[in-house]
């Protein structure tokens, strides 16, 4: 194909794509362009009208996989500079126009081969240095000799020879990456540009140095014209080329002065923001932190005198070895123990942390509207900024996004300075400072035609040297005799990146800016913000005969029985032939279906569903049908129907796919237990052992009969039972549940379920030490056994000790019901705290369940749930049934009545608050973690789960309120507190690990259970709906945690 061809093709795509449409295919009389948007750009498929469209669309998905791993950044500029890696992936993955049956890792594997040329060419490269640098000895050396030489004539030094021995170094170090370089005669490869091996100082100029010659022996080096020249073009392209500088320059430039007080006070405020298009607030969020940074340990003995701005919403976190009470009640920030100073060093120490929450609209340093119109051929975009008068800002960088235009926008008026990002296709907006004398500006350029949702969202980046709360450190109080240390305070406000879950769901972000200071507020775009709230959901999974029968259907939305039958019967009627289609519309659903023989395996859907996802969807459970029911007719997959409802829970979660291949679904559905497994090791090792030992006494027992058949034909009926209790253990698995002895064994009279298990402590049962009448025989653990246990125990796992089965039982069943009515009310709680504050997620789900001992009960009429009469309910806070001739099922199971939901709580509510204060201290990490618990809750069997870094030995536990422990092959400290009530409602931790992120320690796990609920709901009484006296009832409530995180 031509290139004026191919670029004529890709040309007329844009064209042909429509606005607002899901199809991802476009028709022309020729050809079929098959594609897919990744973020501003499209990946495109060009296919003859012949192709299978299902093909196309697999080829479309591989490539979509490879296109990140081989260019991270989805921009014009990362794909540019990915070009030659793309073009290869493409070459595995598709040969002679037909896809390639491989994975992503396949092609990732085939990419990076090894090529005999590059090992070649490499050791080529690598002889040559090698000849050079024997040249350059060998020059030194005949160097060295002349000057000897000379200076038995002359005491004058040559300074000019001491150059070889530079460069011989500069050869000893050197790499072979580069690009290579011309042979010749002598020294005469060396003629090329040396950049890599000299730096050369910024301007172009070579240094003096490389340019001083010596007396016939010097060379010049620089940049040719011809790297000059490249330079300017990438340049003219948008590119920031970096200028070589000396060394001393760019540390000068890049370190951060070094403190000259020996105490300096930072105070932090990171300003996260997320504001509507139109106006309003999304979010608006202050987190503020004040850092100590002390130089030297005799100047840590001190306290912080500091006041604030009484802002509304403003709360307050200490670290665990600060004072609370002293700072609550005089603001002052002082250790718990004035013997202990604070940390020293070159390291800020956080010891307080604020939040300001609730602030509208009015409280914005910086507020920006945006005007693009359309007039005729052209877009006006006129951008207007505002500040508020409390802030002085600086480094204010306003971004905005583009469409993609061949020239610069022409810009019209300004206030300030501007930027045109031709590679991102972003315009940028630069005002140094931003106070009294111009506190609003505005800009104007134009474009071409353009929507006027590109120029959003539009990204701010600012700094300020002041802060919301205006908190200040006032004087600093020496704990010791003497003057108080010299210190300095600095306060800075910058703007943080904070994204909620709405704009996550985006279908294209950028962040832009990110190299300033402060990381960009952003202003989402409203429409995209209200796309990306659609419901995109899988409403059934089934496999139907070609009439119409359902024969497996799991519905993942509330769905009655008769309208799933419904569409499911209406389906094979709109279904065509000789179609390739693989979806059909109505009027509310899309069916999407693949024929796998006899059958159809379908997808409902809605309207608004991504049909490349469904594709993707169905494509993952026609590979599971098979894995399950090998017979692909309707007898084979009735008989499999529970397998492969259960695959499709794997593969699809509330109605979106799941992101497993077939082997994970597979390997989920088939999860394997590491306590399962040593519990068989450890079965099955006893059941050897002891059919060893049955072996060895009956052969014994030969003997002694062959023995006493000497002297007395008699029988023996006693010793026949080791044979069989040998053939009892030769057949024997290890799922049973033991069996008895014969009458020649006395030593096998006890209990064999758990083949003479010994109980906990140690000491083997009463009946594993009972001999027999001569005859019986130890059973028991051999010291190999427990050597295996040992081991695994030191590898953090938790062995559980073999008891009696009534001891099992007694502690594992719960009592059983001692009223003829039990009532279960539970609540669960899914928590996800934020490390710095406030809450991501707070929901409690309740649930009332009933539990009957005997349907007989006199006067209980009911009926099961959902079945409940909901006006009873509602109206009188009965729960009662519809048909009052049922009753309710009678049993050991707990029968759901009543669910509930609590959402929206904010963090005051929290049952258990957790904070964790990581600081790295010289070549240590010190970790404090405090809890502090609501006084409405009483918690039980509490255990905080701390995540570590890989350590060798167990972390140093300096302090703590309850008891820990350390799972090695986890890499987590557990914190367990068995009851937490008035007595403790706060408590800490602190523990040293080496030197870490402090991310590394997040995110934190905690688990807990109440007697208690939120809802506090109770049973007052039971109403018997039939002539008699109510039966009694009991009834039960608790809170669990189901997740409970800090992030």
């Amino acid at each position: 194909m031509s290139r004026i061809r191919i670029e004529g093709l890709l040309a007329a795509f844009p064209k042909l794509v429509g606005t607002g449409k899901q199809h991802t295919y476009v028709e022309t009389e020729n050809v079929r362009y098959v594609y897919q948007p990744i973020e501003g750009l499209y990946l495109l498929l060009i296919t003859n009208k012949q192709s299978n469209i299902l093909e196309d669309l697999d080829t479309l998905r591989l490539l979509s996989k490879l296109v990140p791993e081989y260019s991270p950044s989805l921009d014009e500029e990362g794909v540019c500079k990915t070009a030659f890696e793309l073009i290869f992936a493409f070459d595995e993955a598709i040969s002679l126009g037909n896809k390639e049956n491989v994975t992503v890792q396949q092609v990732k594997q085939y990419c990076e081969m090894e090529s005999h040329e590059e090992k070649a060419h490499k050791l080529m490269m690598q002889s040559k240095i090698n000849e050079t640098r024997d040249v350059m000895k060998k020059k030194a050396s005949e160097l060295d000799k002349m000057r000897m030489e000379r200076g038995k004539l002359d005491k004058g030094g040559y300074s000019s020879i001491s150059g070889p021995r530079v460069i011989e170094k500069t050869f000893n170090d050197m790499s072979i990456t580069g690009s290579g370089f011309g042979s010749g005669s002598g020294l005469g490869g060396l003629g090329m540009d040396m950049d890599s091996f000299a730096s050369k100082p910024k301007g172009g100029r070579p240094s003096a140095a490389a340019t001083a010659p010596g007396k016939g022996l010097g060379m010049k080096l620089g940049k040719t014209q011809k790297t000059n020249q490249f330079l300017e073009s990438l340049k003219a392209e948008g590119e920031v080329i970096l200028e070589d500088v000396q060394p001393s320059s760019v540390q000068s430039r890049a370190s951060p002065l070094p403190p000259s007080d020996p105490v300096t006070v930072t105070i932090e405020e990171k300003l996260n923001v997320t504001v509507k298009r139109d106006g309003g607030v999304n979010n608006f969020d202050v987190q503020g932190t004040l850092a100590l940074q002390v130089l030297n340990d005799a100047d840590g003995f001190i306290q912080l005198q500091i006041e604030n701005q009484d802002v509304p919403g403003l709360s307050f976190k200490t670290h665990p070895n600060i004072n609370k009470d002293l700072f609550n009640s005089q603001q002052v920030v002082g250790a718990k123990d004035p013997n202990r100073p604070f940390p020293s060093g070159q390291n800020e120490t956080p010891l307080v942390k604020w939040r300001i929450q609730g602030m509208d609209e009015s409280s914005l340093p910086l507020s920006v509207n945006c005007w693009p119109s359309v007039s005729g051929s052209e877009t006006y975009v006129n951008i207007e900024y505002e500040a508020a008068e409390m802030f002085d800002l600086h480094n204010v960088v306003i971004s905005i996004p583009l469409p993609a235009l061949r020239e610069a926008p022409s810009v019209r008026q300004i206030d300030g300075e501007w930027k045109y990002d031709s590679r991102n296709s972003v315009l940028e907006w630069s005002i140094l400072l931003i106070d009294q004398s111009n506190r609003s500006g505005s800009m104007e350029f134009v474009v071409p035609p353009a929507d006027p949702s590109t120029f959003f969202p539009i990204s701010i980046g600012f700094s300020a040297s002041s802060t919301f709360s205006d908190l200040k450190v006032t004087g600093i109080r020496p704990l010791k005799d003497g003057n108080p240390p010299k210190y300095s305070q600095r306060a800075r406000l910058v703007a943080a990146n904070y994204q909620e879950n709405l704009a996550s769901r985006l279908p294209s972000l950028r962040h832009l800016a990110a190299d300033r200071v402060g990381a960009p507020i952003s202003i989402w775009r409203a429409e995209q913000s209200r796309r990306g709230e659609g419901i995109l959901v899988v409403l059934a999974a089934s496999i139907i005969s070609k009439s119409g029968k359902a024969l497996v259907s799991r519905q993942f939305v509330d769905m009655s029985r008769i309208r799933i039958e419904g569409l499911l019967a209406a389906f094979p009627k709109l279904v065509g032939t000789g179609k390739q289609h693989t979806y059909v519309e109505t009027e509310n659903v899309r069916y999407v279906y693949q024929p796998i023989e006899g059958l159809y395996l379908l997808l409902i859907t809605n309207k608004q569903s991504n049909i490349l996802e469904d594709l993707d969807t169905l494509r993952l459970l026609s590979k599971l049908v098979p894995e399950y029911s090998p017979s692909l007719d309707e007898e084979g997959v009735c008989k499999t129907a529970f397998e492969l409802i259960f695959a499709f829970d794997e593969a699809i979660c509330l109605g979106n796919k799941e992101n497993v291949t077939v082997q994970q679904v597979k390997q989920y559905c088939e999860m394997e237990s590491h306590e399962e497994k040593a519990h068989k090791l450890m079965m099955q090792s006893k059941i050897n052992e002891t059919r060893d030992v049955m072996k060895k006494k009956a052969s014994e027992l030969d003997k002694m009969k062959m023995e006493r058949g000497k002297l007395d034909k008699g029988g023996y009926s006693a010793i026949s039972g080791p044979r069989v209790v040998e053939k009892a253990f030769g057949d024997m698995s290890i799922t049973g549940s033991g069996f008895g002895s014969g009458s020649g064994l006395g030593g096998l009279s006890m209990d064999m379920d758990s083949f003479a298990s010994k109980p906990k402590g140690g000491r083997p049962s009463a009946a594993a030490t009972a001999p027999g009448k001569g005859l019986g025989m130890k059973l028991g653990k051999t010291q190999k056994t427990n050597q295996f246990l040992e081991s695994l125990k030191a590898e953090g796992e938790v062995i559980l000790e073999d008891v009696q089965p009534s001891s099992v039982q007694s502690r594992v069943s719960p009592l059983p019901p001692s009223d003829p009515v039990t009532v279960t009310i539970e609540e669960k709680l899914n928590v996800t705290v934020k490390r710095d504050g406030g809450v991501n997620n707070f929901d409690v789900q309740g649930t009332l369940a009933l539990q009957i001992e005997n349907q007989d009960v006199p006067g209980l009429s009911f009926k099961t749930h959902p079945n409940i009469n909901k006006d009873l309910f509602n109206s009188q806070q009965v729960v009662g049934a519809k048909d009052p001739n049922r009753p309710f099922p009678s049993g050991q199971n707990e029968t759901p009545l009543v669910k509930w939901r609590i959402h929206g709580m904010d963090e005051s509510s929290l049952p258990l608050s957790v904070n964790c204060w990581p600081s790295v201290s010289g070549n240590e990490t010190y970790v404090n973690i405090e809890y502090e618990a609501a006084e409405m809750f009483d918690l039980h069997n509490v255990v905080i789960s701390i995540p570590l870094p890989a350590l060798r030995e167990a972390p140093s536990v300096r302090q703590i309120d309850g008891e820990w422990r350390y799972d090695s092959r986890n890499s987590v400290l557990e914190w367990s507190i068995l009851l937490i009530d008035q007595s403790n409602h706060s408590g800490s931790m602190e523990f040293v690990v080496p030197p870490a992120d402090p991310s590394t320690f997040f995110p934190i796990s905690i688990g807990f259970s109440a007697s208690s609920t939120f809802s506090d709901l109770k049973v007052t009484g039971i109403r018997p709906l039939k002539d008699g006296n109510p039966p009694k009832y009991s009834q039960r409530a608790r809170l669990v945690t189901a997740n409970y995180q800090v992030v």
